[in-house]
């Protein structure tokens, strides 16, 4: 298994937090995000990691974010400022065929501000779909964390018997969100394919368009894309906010989105 780390942007949603580095640097919980990330992925055995990188690239390496050298690969998306996490995804493309042609157990793709313990990238490892996504059971709790209100900045996701069929949407409907997409994706060989084969109809578009979308694209074009349920043990550092939400609720113990622990329920 091979991983990709789309980890381009500033995110400046995070504001001061990254005014002198990439988010993939952010400490957290006592360490890099990008080293909570890594060590997840190789604790469910990928055997070569990649970090998209664009904002203050020069910075991300693996010494800087508290790793051994060569722990991680790089890749440049030199228009990170215009782009989106699926421009990135397109940049890395020729890095995923070459790493495939060597790894055919397929491709786990993350996003840069997602946190998770390695069962939840084994759990999408185990898929048997060409494209497995997780989504959380008890993502509610998190919202309340984050927003105050469960449905704000919630998307659909609706799935039947473990097929994903929306996701992405303004909930019109509570009952339209079964969970929450967590920012982990994974290909098989030929899910990987399927998305090459939309990211080139794509093109220069990717710039601008989210990867909730693009999963919604495969969903239209009848690729089967997998459901993997977990349970709670994740976070995305969106914001400024989360981060103070989260530093503070790691000081608690039991905390039901703790992504540190070793052997979660789900």
């Amino acid at each position: 298994m091979i991983a990709i780390i789309l980890g381009a942007g500033r995110g400046a949603s995070l504001k001061e937090l990254t005014e002198d580095k990439p988010t993939s640097l952010i400490e957290l919980g006592g360490k890099t995000l990008v080293r909570w990330q890594c060590e997840a992925l190789e604790a469910a055995k990928a055997r070569r990691i990649c970090v998209v990188r664009g904002y203050r690239s020069e910075q991300l390496t693996p010494e800087a974010a508290g790793l051994p050298p060569n722990t991680f690969e790089t890749v440049e998306n030199t228009d990170w400022l215009h782009g989106s996490l699926l421009s990135g995804l397109r940049c890395v493309a020729p890095w995923i065929d070459m790493a495939l042609a060597e790894d055919e157990d397929g491709i786990i793709v993350s996003h840069a501000d997602a946190l998770y313990p390695a069962n939840h990238i084994l759990a999408l490892a185990n898929a048997v779909e060409p494209v497995a996504i997780t989504y959380d059971t008890r993502w509610q709790t998190l919202w309340m964390q984050r927003f105050g209100d469960p449905l704000m900045n919630a998307e659909t996701f609706i799935h039947q018997d473990g097929r994903l069929l929306e996701v992405g949407f303004r909930p019109e409907d509570p009952d339209d969100i079964q969970g929450q997409y967590m920012g982990l994706i994974r290909f098989s060989p030929k899910g990987w394919s399927y998305a090459k084969k939309h990211l080139d109809q794509l093109g220069s578009a990717c710039d601008h368009t989210d990867m909730t979308s693009f999963i919604q694209r495969l969903v239209d074009d009848d690729v089967l894309v997998q459901a993997v349920p977990v349970v709670g043990h994740w976070v995305e550092v969106d914001s400024r906010e989360d981060y103070y939400i989260y530093k503070r609720a790691l000081e608690r113990d039991g905390w039901s989105h703790d992504w540190r622990v070793t052997s979660p329920n789900g």
